[in-house]
């Protein structure tokens, strides 16, 4: 799981959040309000370790059965108290968010969505969902790079394509559209517990996106189509060595 730092409060001012964290043995990440992630995060986190302990797997639908009413009670709580504009549905736009729930089964690993209205949605079709103001760029990167398929890659793989997308959120869309800030990225591998890049992690990852941006553009070097002429200063690639002569 991987997302920007940038928070934003009154359109105007910015400033760093953790937007992801571990809950028992569950990762949770949310998108929205820092007033609503804090007391849903607090409300959660007593509700994992009451009913399921130090347990390293959690069974998908009880996970969602445990943590739906939890979210719902507090949302209807902080709902019901703000003052200020709702929309038609009685919500205020301010307080909508969503919530993100990664765990682990005798299935493997699962990914649940909790909206603003506390409905929950499981998504495990293609390994990949993103939430938040920087979803659509998102998908779009993520569409871009279709042909590095997520399923059945390494961690180490996924690090990079996690790390690759919300840096591109970033670049794209900082500023007016509250996205911005250095990429934050949790993983888990072999099962083991969910933790969190460090700086010296990040900085080897960005290492890695570079050389895999580097051979992209080398790629788009030796592409010719139609017989076009390589761009100047760009050498022609060496024949293929089929092993015969010429006389």
């Amino acid at each position: 799981m991987a997302s920007d730092s940038e928070a934003t409060e009154s359109g105007h001012t910015r400033y760093d959040v953790e937007k992801i964290w571990t809950c028992g043995s569950l990762l949770m990440g949310y998108t929205g309000a820092t007033s609503v992630k804090q007391p849903l995060a607090a409300v959660l986190g007593q509700v994992v370790a009451n009913s399921f302990g130090n347990s390293s797997e959690i069974d998908r639908v009880q996970g969602r059965e445990t943590l739906r009413p939890a979210t719902a009670q507090v949302l209807h709580s902080l709902y019901e108290f703000h003052v200020g504009a709702r929309d038609q549905h009685q919500i205020p736009e301010a307080l909508k968010g969503v919530l993100l729930v990664v765990g682990r089964d005798a299935d493997g690993y699962w990914l649940l969505e909790l909206d603003y209205m506390a409905q929950a949605t499981f998504y495990t079709e293609n390994g990949f969902h993103t939430i938040g103001s920087g979803a659509a760029a998102a998908y779009v990167a993520h569409s871009l790079m279709r042909e590095y398929d997520s399923m059945g890659r390494s961690a180490a793989d996924l690090r990079l394509i996690a790390h690759r997308t919300v840096q591109t959120c970033i670049d794209t869309m900082g500023g007016q559209w509250g996205v911005g800030g250095h990429v934050q990225l949790w993983s888990s591998e072999r099962s083991g517990p969910f933790a969190k890049a460090s700086q010296q992690e990040i900085e080897a990852i960005e290492n890695g996106v570079e050389q895999w941006r580097g051979i992209e553009r080398e790629s788009l070097n030796q592409l010719r189509l139609g017989g076009a002429p390589p761009p100047e200063g760009v050498p022609l690639p060496e024949p293929p060595n089929t092993g015969a002569t010429a006389s």
